[in-house]
């Protein structure tokens, strides 16, 4: 029988040292993603409207989205600078294996005070997980926080209180642990059951668990966002005659308060196969026109229509099978764990971290892959918006946006081969086809544009 751990027995040897490795392999992501943001800085800097949408974009408007995407820029290059040295930290000293046998003193004084089923490994090793999260949730607390409450502050895109965000943060934090925790309890008893045949077993349950979450996701939004069913009757009958013409199931029409967080808006849908919830920002209200908001929406319904949801679960469904895959050729890597300190166990979530480190870098390479496939889906689902005869409406749109989120308008290549899931505004713009009539500020975002 072919055994994956066997194939790359090679690898298995006291020869490599593998903190070594992990260390490279980080620091060459960093060096790559720095490489990558230090060009898109110089684009940003060199504060040039791209050609194809000056005619639409108010100067003033243009200067502010270029501060902030370099304001973000220069957050995102210090916060990777410091998780780079923490993991090197973390790579170089024996804390996975310090953490593992604190957890295990623990787990042992609770012992006689925990039911049956929770005296084994997968208790421990989801305590062992948990205790990481909390303390890389502490730790990214500061980083959050000068995000929401100074650079999104600055231009004028936070909303929140330190009161809700602290709370999004708790609560964020305890449903995450309950979700992952469930996961992984699942995942190491199917390593524990199925030992090297794990691969099909795990692929399957992780994404029959990816399809629980997307049926179930309407009821965790709640927990974040106040749901209110769509007020503005003129919208209201217009989404429906919209999903009506597409055979789009059943349907509730919430709208969001998604102004107490941020100013960024959006839509989309979300639901069960025979019941779904269209959403809606009250900021996507309060900035586009009737039109707008259901030229987006006959974007959303586009992916719907054009299958795009099950094209890209298929994606996620192969994206498993080489995660795990791969983790066969780690999971029973002696070399891998002794290096770390295990020399005399090898706790297969120990296996999981150390791998996810390893993996990082090779994400890199299919983020690219899925960022093609992305992009090709919204150029579809805009073509889809304008056959149906929204193609003015939606371009506006599109416009209105990206200016009301000061999105950025330019790009190297490569960084938004890797970073951008969306085709840049002129992209699209140039996809729909649209022609300007007047130049779009943000003075006019919320209202009807002249006609000819």
């Amino acid at each position: 029988m072919f055994s994956i751990s066997e194939s790359f027995k090679f690898l298995d040897s006291d020869l490599i040292n593998w903190k070594l490795v992990l260390g490279l392999l980080s620091t060459g992501k960093y060096v790559f993603d720095t490489y990558l943001k230090y060009r898109q800085y110089e684009v940003l800097q060199q504060k040039s409207i791209p050609a194809s949408i000056k005619a639409e974009i108010d100067p003033n408007d243009f200067e502010k989205s270029t501060d902030y995407n370099i304001a973000k820029l220069k957050l995102s290059v210090f916060n990777n600078t410091y998780y780079l040295f923490q993991r090197l930290f973390t790579i170089r000293t024996n804390i996975f294996y310090s953490l593992w046998q604190t957890t295990g003193l623990l787990m042992s004084r609770a012992i006689p005070f925990l039911p049956q089923f929770m005296k084994g490994t997968i208790t421990h090793s989801l305590f062992f997980y948990t205790t990481i999260s909390l303390i890389s949730e502490i730790i990214d607390l500061p980083f959050s926080y000068y995000r929401e409450f100074v650079v999104e502050e600055k231009f004028g895109f936070n909303k929140q209180t330190i009161g809700l965000w602290l709370r999004d943060h708790i609560v964020g934090f305890a449903l995450n642990t309950v979700i992952v925790n469930g996961v992984l309890s699942g995942l190491l008893k199917v390593f524990e059951i199925y030992g090297e045949s794990f691969i099909v077993y795990a692929t399957g349950f992780l994404f029959a668990v990816s399809l629980a979450f997307f049926s179930l996701s309407p009821f965790i939004g709640r927990l974040f966002h106040k749901y209110t069913p769509l007020q503005d009757e003129n919208l209201k009958h217009q989404i429906e005659n919209l999903a009506s013409k597409l055979n789009f199931p059943k349907t509730n029409i919430f709208v969001i308060d998604g102004s107490s967080r941020s100013s960024h808006s959006n839509a989309y849908f979300v639901g069960l196969p025979w019941y779904k919830e269209i959403v809606i920002f009250d900021t996507l209200i309060e900035k586009q026109t009737t039109e707008g908001v259901v030229a987006v929406l006959g974007h959303e319904l586009g992916h719907w229509k054009l299958n795009h949801i099950p094209k890209l679960m298929l994606i996620q469904l192969l994206d498993f099978t080489q995660i795990f895959g791969l983790f066969g050729v780690f999971i029973n890597n002696k070399s891998l764990y002794s290096s770390f300190g295990f020399t005399e166990s090898q706790p297969a979530i120990v296996g999981l971290v150390l791998y996810w480190i390893i993996k990082e870098p090779i994400s890199s390479a299919t983020r690219f892959v899925t960022n093609i496939f992305s992009r090709k889906f919204e150029c579809q689902a805009d073509e889809f918006a304008k056959n149906l005869g929204y193609q003015d409406d939606l371009s506006k749109s599109l416009l209105k946006l990206h200016i009301s989120s000061s999105s950025v308008t330019s790009t190297v290549w490569l960084y938004s081969a890797y970073y951008n899931g969306h085709p840049l505004l002129s992209e699209r713009l140039s996809g729909l086809g649209y022609i300007s009539k007047e130049k779009i500020s943000r003075e006019t975002k919320s209202k009807p544009l002249k006609e000819d």
